[in-house]
C-alpha cells in the first residue's frame, strides 16, 4: 500500500499532538501514524502503515487482541493497556483509547486510537504494588505484634503476631476500638496518651516506661509489652500503627533478680537465724503474693515456726496456720520435701482429698476456711543439710500458683538457706569465742597466783634471814625470776589479745606531748638493745604537740615494735626511731637493719600467733597484734615497709590533738574515761 505525503491525507492536524495517534481503517490497519508514535517506539511513521495495530511493534501484548482495538457495538470507546515493542528493542506500556470517527463526505469511516506512555506510571505502580505485597507479608508474620489504628482509635490492621499475643482473631478485633485490648485498671490512661500521640503530629513515640504497657488477653491475663507508636499517611489519610513486643518473661526475670537480690542484702543485716526467717518468711510472702508458712528444725526441741501473710486481710489466717503448724506439718506432703529435699508444687489443691489423710481435724478446718486452691513447699538446706521448708498457699482470693512461682520459690530458698546457716554459723562463732574468752581468763587467773606466789618466795629467799651461797643461789634465783616474769608478761599479752578481739580493750585518754611515748619506749628496752649489740639513732623533731592518749596503752604498743625490731636485727646492726607532725597525724617511724620481710609476708605480720619463719620462734606472736589492736582503739594506723634483704620500717600513726585541746587546761579537757575502746579501721 503506498502512503501519500504526510499533509496531503488529510491528517495533518494529528501532527501536532504530544501522544501517540493511529488512524485506523474498519479492520483495524494503521492508515496513519503521527510524529508522536515515532518518538515513543523509534519506528518511521512509514513503517508502520499497513500493519494490524494488534500485531508487532504497535501491540506485542499476547493478552490484547483484535477485539481491543474495536469500539463496542454501542459505540462507546475501547480503553485498554498493552505492550509495543520500540525500534531498539525495549518494550513500553501504552494507554490506548480506540473510538470511531465519522467520516467526512465521500470518505470511509475510520477508528482513531489515541495513546499514552505510562511505562513509568506502571513500572512505579508495580514496585509500589510489590512493596505493599512485601510488607505486607512481613507483617503479617512478623513475631511482634503489629496493630494498626486510625484517628478514632479503630484498629485497621491485626498481624497474626497480634493474634497470638491477644489470642484473638484479627476478623473479632478490626474495625473496633482499642480499649478491649486495654486493661481495665490503665484503660483510661493509655487511651489518653494514644489519644495525645494522634493528635500530636509526632512521628515516633514510645509508651510507657523501661518495663513497658499492660495489655489485656482474651482470657483476662495482664501480659506486659514493649510498646512504640508511629505514623504515616496513606492517600492523605493518617494511619497509626504500634508494634509491640511481650517483655512479660523478660520483666518477670529482672523483677525477680531485683528482689533476690534485696532479700539477700536484707538478710545478711540479720545475723539471728530466728529473726532472719521471720524476715524471710515476709518477704517471700510479698513476692509470692500468698501466706508463706516457714518451719525451721531445732536440734532436741519442737520446730521454729513463723509465717507471713502479704496483707493484713489474711494476717488472721497465717498466725492460726502457723499455730496448728508448730505440732505438726501443716500438710500431708510437708514431712515428704523435708525427707527427700525434693520441691512440691501442686497446682490445683483439692480439699476433698486432702479429708482422706491422716490431717487433725482442727488442722483440716482451718484449712478450709482458708480455702486453698495451690501450694508449692520447697525445702530449705545448705550443704548437705536440710533445715526445714518453705510453705507457700494461695487461697481462692489469689491467682494459682505455677512453674513461674516454682522457680522463684526455689531461688528464694538458696538465698534464705544461705542467710539462715550463716546466722548460725555466726552464733557458733560467738559463743565459740566467748567460749574461749572465758577459758583464757580462767587460765590466765589460775596461772598468776602460782606466778605471784613463785617470785614473792624468790625474792624472800634473796632477802632472807639464811644466807644463800652468791656463787650456787643467786644465779638460779635471778633466773627464777626472769622466768616468772616472763610467764607473766605472756598471760598479760594473752588477756590483752582477748580483749583487742572483743572490742573490750580499755584506753584511758589524756593530753600527752607526742614525744613522751616514744622516749618511755625507748627507755624500757634500751638494756635489750645494749646486750643484743645494737646501736640506736633518735631523731625526734621540735613542735610535735601533743596528743589524746592512754600514754602507758602507747608505750606499750610502741616498746612491742621496738622489741620486734631488736629480736630480728643482728649484732652491729642500728635501730633508728624517729617522729613528725603531718596532716593532723603525729607518726612514728621504728626502723632497722634486719633482714627485711618478704612482700608476700606483710599482710600477715599483725595477725595473732602468726611466725615469719615457721623453724625458729623468738616469741608468741602477740607483740605486733596487740600493737595494731592498741592504735586501733587511739583511731589510728599501723603499717610496715620493707622488702628481703633491705631491713624494716614500721609506722604507727595517731591523730593529733586539736589546737584547741592543746591550749586548754587540763581540768578544761574532756576525756574519755576507762571502759570499751571503739576500734579504728
Amino acid at each position: 500500500m503506498t502512503s501519500p505525503s504526510r499533509g496531503e491525507d488529510g491528517f495533518g492536524l494529528l501532527e501536532h499532538v504530544d501522544g501517540l495517534v493511529l488512524v485506523l481503517d474498519r479492520g483495524g490497519n494503521i492508515l496513519h501514524a503521527n510524529r508522536g508514535c515515532e518518538r515513543a517506539l523509534g519506528h518511521p511513521c512509514e513503517e508502520l502503515i499497513g500493519h494490524s495495530a494488534w500485531e508487532p511493534p504497535v501491540c506485542v501484548d499476547a493478552a490484547v487482541g483484535r477485539e481491543s482495538w474495536l469500539p463496542s457495538p454501542g459505540g462507546s470507546p475501547s480503553r485498554f493497556e498493552a505492550w509495543s515493542r520500540t525500534r531498539a528493542g525495549s518494550r513500553r506500556r501504552i494507554a490506548w483509547s480506540v473510538a470511531a470517527v465519522d467520516a467526512a463526505p465521500g470518505r470511509t469511516p475510520t477508528l482513531v486510537a489515541t495513546g499514552r506512555d505510562v511505562t513509568e506510571r506502571r513500572q512505579a505502580s508495580d514496585e509500589l504494588r510489590r512493596s505493599r505485597d512485601i510488607l505486607a507479608s512481613i507483617v503479617t508474620v512478623a513475631a511482634d505484634a503489629v496493630v494498626a489504628f486510625d484517628e478514632l482509635l479503630r484498629v485497621v490492621l491485626f498481624n497474626d503476631g497480634a493474634e497470638r499475643l491477644f489470642d484473638i482473631p484479627a476478623a473479632g478485633v478490626l474495625g473496633q476500638r482499642l480499649d478491649r485490648l486495654l486493661p481495665s485498671r490503665e484503660r483510661a490512661s493509655q487511651l489518653a496518651e494514644l489519644e495525645a500521640f494522634v493528635a500530636s503530629g509526632e512521628a515516633l513515640r514510645r509508651l510507657g516506661q523501661r518495663d513497658g504497657i499492660a495489655v489485656a488477653r482474651s482470657d483476662g491475663r495482664e501480659l506486659f509489652v514493649d510498646a512504640s507508636l508511629s505514623r504515616t499517611s496513606i492517600h492523605g489519610v493518617p494511619v497509626f500503627t504500634a508494634a509491640l513486643r511481650d517483655v512479660t518473661e523478660r520483666r518477670r526475670a529482672e523483677r525477680e533478680q531485683r528482689f533476690l537480690a534485696e532479700t539477700a542484702r536484707t538478710l545478711a543485716a540479720s545475723l539471728d537465724s530466728h529473726a532472719a526467717l521471720r524476715i524471710a518468711a515476709r518477704l517471700a510472702a510479698g513476692a509470692l503474693e500468698c501466706v508463706c508458712i516457714a518451719a525451721l528444725r531445732e536440734s532436741g526441741s519442737r520446730p521454729l515456726v513463723v509465717g507471713a501473710a502479704p496483707d493484713a486481710d489474711r494476717k488472721s489466717s497465717s498466725d492460726e496456720l502457723v499455730r496448728l503448724a508448730e505440732a505438726r506439718p501443716l500438710l500431708p506432703w510437708g514431712a515428704d520435701v523435708l525427707r527427700s529435699g525434693v520441691a512440691l508444687l501442686l497446682p490445683k489443691l483439692v480439699l476433698e482429698n486432702m479429708e482422706r489423710s491422716a490431717i487433725p481435724p482442727e488442722t483440716l478446718e482451718a484449712l478450709r476456711r482458708f480455702d486453698p486452691t495451690s501450694c508449692i513447699i520447697v525445702p530449705l538446706g545448705v550443704r548437705g543439710r536440710l533445715l526445714g521448708t518453705l510453705t507457700f498457699l494461695a487461697s481462692s482470693s489469689d491467682r494459682r500458683l505455677g512453674e513461674a512461682d516454682m522457680r522463684l520459690a526455689r531461688e528464694l530458698s538458696v538465698t534464705i538457706s544461705l542467710a539462715i546457716d550463716n546466722a548460725r554459723l555466726y552464733e557458733e562463732a560467738r559463743r565459740a569465742g566467748q567460749a574461749r574468752e572465758a577459758i583464757v581468763g580462767i587460765v590466765a587467773h589460775d596461772l598468776r597466783t602460782p606466778l605471784t606466789t613463785m617470785l614473792l618466795a624468790a625474792q624472800g629467799l634473796r632477802r632472807g634471814p639464811f644466807p644463800i651461797p652468791e656463787a650456787v643461789g643467786a644465779p638460779r634465783l635471778d633466773t627464777i625470776v626472769r622466768s616468772a616474769g616472763r610467764m607473766a608478761r605472756l598471760v598479760d599479752d594473752l588477756l590483752d589479745v582477748t580483749r583487742i578481739e572483743g572490742d573490750r580493750l580499755a584506753v584511758d585518754r589524756h593530753l600527752v606531748r607526742a614525744e613522751l611515748p616514744l622516749l618511755d619506749a625507748i627507755d624500757a628496752v634500751r638494756p635489750q638493745i645494749l646486750s643484743a649489740g645494737l646501736s640506736l639513732v633518735s631523731d625526734l623533731r621540735d613542735g610535735l604537740g601533743s596528743l589524746l592518749a592512754d600514754r602507758e596503752r602507747l608505750v606499750q604498743a610502741l616498746g612491742n615494735v621496738l622489741g620486734n625490731a631488736i629480736k630480728f636485727t643482728p649484732p652491729g646492726g642500728r635501730i633508728e626511731v624517729g617522729a613528725v607532725r603531718a596532716d593532723g597525724e603525729i607518726r612514728y617511724r621504728i626502723s632497722d637493719t634486719g633482714p627485711g620481710i618478704p612482700d608476700d609476708q606483710i599482710p600477715h605480720l599483725f595477725d595473732r600467733f602468726w611466725q615469719g619463719e615457721p623453724g625458729g620462734r623468738r616469741g608468741v606472736g602477740l607483740g605486733l597484734t596487740i600493737a595494731k589492736g592498741i592504735v586501733d582503739s587511739h583511731d589510728g594506723r599501723i603499717w610496715a615497709e620493707s622488702g628481703r634483704g633491705r631491713g624494716s620500717t614500721f609506722c604507727l600513726a595517731l591523730p593529733a590533738a586539736p589546737e584547741t585541746i592543746e591550749s586548754a587546761r587540763p581540768d578544761d579537757l574532756l576525756v574519755r574515761q576507762p571502759g570499751t575502746a571503739s576500734r579504728g579501721g
